[in-house]
């Protein structure tokens, strides 16, 4: 079975069992904590990663550590999550759900790159174009990536769109290439 099936499976599963208790919103947050939680200590990170330790001592260690930190339904989840050997999808099963949350919602997210920092005009600016074009509700993650040079790139998904003088550079060296 591919990751994609293994994760959209966990994903959808728990989205329908947090549906039915009314606590999506409880369990997105989980997840956030979750994340904190591995980020901050990456041994532990590595312990749920690694094909070397028993399951029932991961499960042990995840318990005594975030029993008090998530709720009963998310505690359940990653228990489950762990005893069936798929602790290392845990992130993508993370990304499926709130993929879940973001339809449902009418939400949609756009990674902006520029070279320079935005004003807060082209931001604004940025943000409501890509309602306008997605009828949708946008949250928009800005980044400063230098060696675009100039210009903007925006991703939507799959969709990229690249205004950047970077990428218009290229295609005039490979135009002059073929002159």
């Amino acid at each position: 079975m591919s990751v994609k099936a293994i994760t959209s499976r966990y994903a959808q599963a728990l989205h329908k069992e947090a549906a039915s208790q009314n606590a999506v919103d409880t369990v997105e947050k989980d997840f956030l904590r979750i994340r904190e939680i591995l980020d901050a200590v990456p041994d532990l990170r590595m312990l749920f990663r690694s094909p070397i330790i028993e399951w029932w001592r991961k499960k042990n260690i995840a318990v005594e550590i975030l029993e008090k930190e998530i709720s009963p339904l998310m505690m359940g989840f990653v228990v489950l999550v762990i005893e069936k050997g798929r602790e290392r999808y845990f992130r993508t099963m993370a990304l499926e759900f709130q993929q879940r949350l973001d339809v449902q919602r009418k939400v949609v997210r756009v990674d902006v790159e520029s070279a320079r920092a935005l004003d807060e005009a082209a931001r604004n600016s940025v943000t409501k174009t890509m309602e306008t074009k997605t009828g949708k509700t946008v949250l928009t993650t800005f980044r400063e990536t230098p060696e675009l040079l100039g210009g903007v790139r925006v991703t939507l998904g799959d969709v990229v769109f690249d205004g950047t003088l970077k990428t218009q550079l290229a295609s005039l060296k490979a135009r002059l290439a073929e002159a």
